[in-house]
């Protein structure tokens, strides 16, 4: 039986034990005895154990490219990014491009549908399976899963999945098409006809499906069997929709590419938010809404480079400027970071160079000691089972957990980023680990006073679950996902779903649906953490996928 490992970080005189069976005090850390406090601070991002010396907030150039980048999409922990020299494949754990492809495929918009990422490039439709070792097109690489041709579309803009469902925005001439795969008999579905061009952004907001289109911006909403007109923009082209505190923004630009609006709606009202530069591309990071924008024209003289903000529901702020590049295509949030790649382009303002960034959080590193597994074994003499960590004291919720595994030819794994207050699976072939803990503040560093272990022959499910708040089913799960909510979590909500080694997988902001429908498939197969949180509440249960 695997054992039950707590970690109970002791910041304040006092703390709450949980009941165990057997209680074991580490004491001896990095090999000699007593605890060791870290006065070299060392600063590094998030997902990598390198010193960048920089200071919270700023940009990390990660690759420079002779062509432009244009998607950026995260898949089985990898994040892939489109160029005009093809596909690039890039690992953020190790900081490395584990493998680039030059070909004439490049990669525009994606989603993840039933364990496969899908792409749209011109009328066609590829999917990757995350198993192959060439990511170009061909046997080896993309597989091809439609061409909407024959359906008469000349264009496509958008690929989405929304609750479960396969849905292509696209333009036939000049009016814009909505295509659903039927999955049942292997088709597309035309849904409804009544726009006035290509369709460039689907969301789903209050239970309806919205639609922005490009050169009218009108905004439509469906019924369920027709589309309607829900809002009429001044924008030629309403390029994003995104939900943060249940509230849906759309952003867009004008004829010229270079002003824009991002409008709000809260269910009753539309108003304008921003009023500014050519909204490009617009996503949920943090509790924040980034958009990339674009300053020049076709015929300007200035050249001005292309700009990324972020919206924190009341103020908008410069996250960064662009070196050349005419504007940020995509945008990725992944892992506390944001990631983006410049669209260069000599006749609007740029170059033929682009640069792929990240802008990420610092963390100080206040204190550190490696566990091993002489120390912890069960019954049987073997080591594993779970860590579970909490921060006791709530004015120091900056402090989070990195872990690194020794291996048994002495190398080391890359480093997990731990949440607060979580569980994380502990690897019985793993001979030791390296523990970190990180501070956002500097009064963290002198807080740590001692670290804790207690053991126990079972895990402390009825201290993560709550089953009063809401239920998921199936459950086990192949993956397709109903959230059922059983209590009011009162306007909105944020969902994160966490893997055993408590590295964040899914993040999204939702309104307090009734019911939710999630499509986890693309994950692999495990124990999961589902988390439910807002401002006064918080619940955890956990998912198994199969």
């Amino acid at each position: 039986m695997k054992k039950t490992i707590l970690f109970l970080i002791l910041l304040g005189s006092s703390i709450t034990f949980c009941q165990a069976q057997i209680s074991y005090t580490q004491t001896d850390w990095s090999g000699g005895s007593g605890q060791q406090t870290f006065t070299d601070v060392t600063k590094f991002y998030v997902d990598n154990n390198v010193d960048y010396s920089t200071l919270p907030g700023d940009i990390k150039l990660i690759e420079n490219n002779d062509n432009s980048f244009y998607g950026v999409a995260t898949f089985q922990d990898k994040i892939i990014v489109g160029s005009s020299a093809g596909t690039f494949i890039y690992d953020p754990l190790n900081d490395s491009w584990e493998h680039s492809y030059t070909g004439s495929m490049i990669l525009y918009h994606t989603t993840i549908h039933e364990n496969l990422l899908y792409t749209l490039y011109g009328n066609n439709i590829y999917t990757y399976d995350g198993t192959k070792n060439d990511y170009g097109l061909g046997p080896n690489g993309w597989n091809h899963f439609s061409d909407l041709t024959p359906l008469g579309t000349t264009s496509t803009y958008s690929i989405e999945n929304i609750d479960g469902d396969l849905l292509v925005g696209a333009r036939r001439g000049y009016n814009g098409c909505v295509l659903k795969w039927n999955s049942t008999s292997e088709e597309w579905e035309d849904m409804g006809s009544s726009f006035s061009n290509g369709i460039v952004a689907l969301i789903k907001y209050d239970n309806e499906l919205y639609a922005g289109t490009h050169w009218s911006g009108t905004i439509y909403k469906w019924n369920g069997s027709n589309w309607l007109t829900a809002y009429d923009t001044p924008l030629m082209t309403v390029t994003s929709l995104v939900i943060k505190d249940g509230i849906l923004y759309a952003g867009g630009y004008d004829t010229q590419s270079n002003t824009g609006n991002i409008y709000s709606y809260d269910g009753s009202d539309w108003t304008m938010v921003y009023d500014g530069y050519g909204v490009h591309k617009m996503i949920i990071h943090g509790d924040n809404i980034a958009f990339s924008t674009q300053r020049s024209t076709e015929s300007s003289a200035n050249n001005l480079s292309g700009q990324i903000y972020q919206y924190d529901g009341s103020t908008i702020t410069l996250i960064h400027t662009l070196p050349t590049e005419s504007y940020a295509f995509d945008l990725l949030s992944y892992n506390g970071n944001l990631y983006y790649g410049g669209v260069g382009n000599s006749t609007f303002g740029g170059v033929a160079t682009s640069d792929f960034y990240k802008n990420g959080t610092v963390l100080e590193k206040v204190y550190g000691g490696y566990l091993y597994s002489s120390d912890i074994v069960n019954s049987t003499g073997a080591w594993g089972g779970y860590i579970e960590y909490d921060i006791t004291d709530s004015e120091r919720s900056g402090v989070s957990v990195t872990l690194r595994e020794k291996r048994s030819d002495d190398s080391y794994g890359p480093v997990i980023q731990f949440p607060e207050n979580t569980i994380i699976d502990l690897s019985e072939n793993t001979i030791q680990y390296i523990i970190y803990f990180w501070g956002l503040k500097d009064a963290d560093l002198p807080s740590m006073q001692e670290i804790q272990l207690q053991t126990s022959d079972y895990l402390p499910t009825e201290e993560i679950e709550n089953p009063k708040y809401f239920s998921l089913y199936p459950n086990p799960s192949n993956g397709k996902v109903q959230i059922q909510i059983q209590a009011n979590l009162t306007t909105t909500y944020s969902l994160r779903i966490y893997n055993y080694l408590g590295k964040m997988v899914y993040n999204e902001d939702r309104l307090n649906d009734e019911i939710t429908y999630l499509d986890l498939s693309n994950l692999v197969k495990g124990i999961y953490l589902v988390e439910l949180k807002n401002k006064n509440q918080r619940t955890i249960q956990k998912l198994e996928i199969y």
